[in-house]
């Protein structure tokens, strides 16, 4: 073999190399995960409460705690998936586009590998059950976020349930009731309080809370739930709600906390309360109440003076208080007060209690003019009253003289 040949052999391989340096680099383990359903059983359901086998196995992932939920879809449709999985605690969970991975079937892989079975249910309940027909399932796979999955292939079952005879119909209850209250007219950014009480729901259940509001129907997204100091975006995760519990009745009541940002439009708004079962993921709606939603005014004046009033000193302060008045407050004269006199180091000035803008002497030339300018008239009464003594002694002694 000549150097030509061997430096082209070379270079391959390191090229080789070099791609797979890279997607070790830049692409997780998990993007070259397999998951594969090899079986399914049975594979014709004739009733909701049927329960089907997925054997499955897995292979190229990480030795993380691993998450499964399977997926029914009717055949030759977009997929609409629902049914329920059966999870790790013998619970029955429904399946949820963004779930709570602790809710669901999970497993630990050994060395990168698994192999195990998935217990499952048709959801008959559910508003993408079509009726009876051929319904494809697969399963999908979790690792850290409930918004990313892997998907395994798909395998069809035969489904014989009328979309009629579903549990919540052999089972029917009292209708669920939530009756609610709150305010007319709120402000846009401050919260609002909503007073709620549940009746005829599931005893001792607990249940995720959230406010719902919009200007129409149709946009409902635009109020957020509080909870503890935050507040909830109406796409937040249901696992962040406010989460009560009924009683032995199946009832509940208490305040909910919920706020529209200040950067939403005025108008008036469509509020309603959504609660939903932690277990089954069943939603259940009130009515719809309308409250006005207003932005908060301040007062270009008041916020004028307190820019001026530094600069001008008392004669802005004169200015803002003449302002107040035309808003409606009171002068101490339109009051009925009577400004009295407080004697200060020898300056009269106008009481403050008398409701005045007032400012004591600013220097001791300015206190000493206002001290012999209240002081002359004292003076001058003083001094005629000591002429009239001497004058009427003078008489008196003259009269004792002639006499």
């Amino acid at each position: 073999m000549n150097l030509t040949a061997m430096t082209s052999i070379g270079q391959k391989f390191a090229g080789f190399l070099g791609v797979v340096l890279f997607a070790s680099l830049f692409f997780p383990p998990e993007v070259f995960a397999i998951l594969t359903i090899t079986e399914v059983s049975p594979t014709n359901i004739t009733s909701s409460d049927d329960v089907i086998t997925l054997t499955a196995t897995a292979s190229g992932l990480t030795n993380s705690t691993q998450y499964l939920q399977a997926a029914f879809s009717k055949e030759g449709q977009a997929p609409n998936y629902l049914g329920f999985t059966k999870n790790n605690k013998d619970e029955w969970r429904k399946y949820e586009s963004s779930p709570v991975l602790a809710d669901l079937f999970s497993f630990v892989p050994a060395n990168g590998g698994w192999s195990g079975q998935v217990l499952a249910k048709i959801d008959t309940s559910d508003s993408g059950y079509k009726g009876a027909g051929n319904y494809t399932v697969r399963l999908l796979k979790y690792v850290s976020s409930p918004s990313s999955h892997t998907d395994s292939n798909v395998m069809t079952t035969a489904v014989n349930v009328p979309s009629t005879q579903t549990p919540e119909a052999s089972e029917q209850t009292p209708s669920e009731t939530i009756d609610w209250s709150t305010v007319s007219q709120a402000k846009l950014g401050e919260g609002f309080t909503v007073s709620a009480t549940l009746k005829n729901f599931s005893a001792n259940t607990d249940y995720y809370l959230k406010i719902r509001g919009g200007l129409s129907e149709s946009e409902l997204s635009k109020a957020q739930t509080q909870k503890g100091s935050q507040f909830l975006s109406d796409s937040d995760s249901w696992s962040k709600f406010p989460l009560v519990s009924t009683d032995q009745g199946g009832s509940w009541s208490g305040e909910i906390y919920a706020r529209v940002a200040n950067d939403k439009p005025e108008g008036d708004y469509l509020l309603k309360v959504r609660v939903r079962d932690r277990a089954k993921r069943s939603n259940y709606d009130s009515d719809s109440k309308s409250v006005r939603f207003v932005k908060t005014v301040v007062s270009s004046d008041s916020i004028q003076e307190e820019k001026t009033s530094d600069s001008e000193g008392k004669q802005s302060t004169r200015q803002s208080v003449k302002k107040a008045s035309v808003l409606g407050n009171k002068t101490a004269t339109e009051a009925g007060t009577t400004a009295q006199a407080t004697v200060n180091l020898g300056v009269f000035y106008s009481s403050p209690e008398a409701g005045t803008d007032t400012e004591a002497p600013k220097n001791q030339a300015q206190s000493d003019d206002n001290f012999l300018n209240n002081l002359l008239p004292w003076l001058g009464i003083a001094l005629t009253g000591a002429g009239l003594s001497i004058v009427l002694k003078f008489r008196h002694d003259s009269h004792r003289a002639i006499g």
